[in-house]
């Protein structure tokens, strides 16, 4: 999960800027980082940080879902 989400993070932060781009017709705006790009960067983080985490078979499994309800909580969209 950590990293289909990650990569669907990755993909709309991408396709965003590349339409903002084919509507700019030249502008460098498209070229700009804001406060969405931040979010996902954060988001990425967390996610590739938690799948190497879990990876390890000596953590204790409670603490891992509890780990993981966290990083669904702090993923989530607050429109939904």
């Amino acid at each position: 999960m950590c990293l289909v989400a990650c990569g669907l993070w990755t993909l709309a932060t991408v396709l965003g800027h590349l339409a903002v781009r084919s509507m700019s017709h030249g502008d460098p705006q498209w070229l700009h980082l804001g406060g969405p790009d931040a979010i996902s960067a954060l988001s990425v983080l967390a996610s590739v940080v938690l799948f190497f985490y879990t990876r390890r078979g000596d953590r204790d499994p409670r603490s891992v879902l509890d780990l993981g309800l966290a990083y669904m909580v702090f993923t989530a969209s607050p429109s939904a």
